[in-house]
């Protein structure tokens, strides 16, 4: 063990595509239930909108930020 490196961080690569892709689902899913919810006026339903908005933000989030090496030594 005394000449092995920790390299879990570099093995992940955030691949960008199906980040987009789950962006614009989570977008139109959050359209779809702010319409539901103001057309049945059922206020009860803004926990489901809060929660695809932020998955949605999470998403971008990864897109953003996934493709740069946070744990890279200098």
């Amino acid at each position: 063990m005394g000449g092995t490196t920790f390299t879990a961080f570099h093995q992940y690569e955030p691949v960008e595509a199906p980040c987009i892709i789950f962006i614009i689902v989570f977008m139109l899913l959050l359209a779809a239930h702010l319409w539901q919810a103001a057309r049945a006026k059922a206020w009860w339903m803004w926990p489901l909108i809060v929660a695809t908005a932020l998955e949605a933000i999470g998403y971008l989030t990864r897109s953003v930020y996934g493709t740069a090496c946070m744990f890279e030594s200098h």
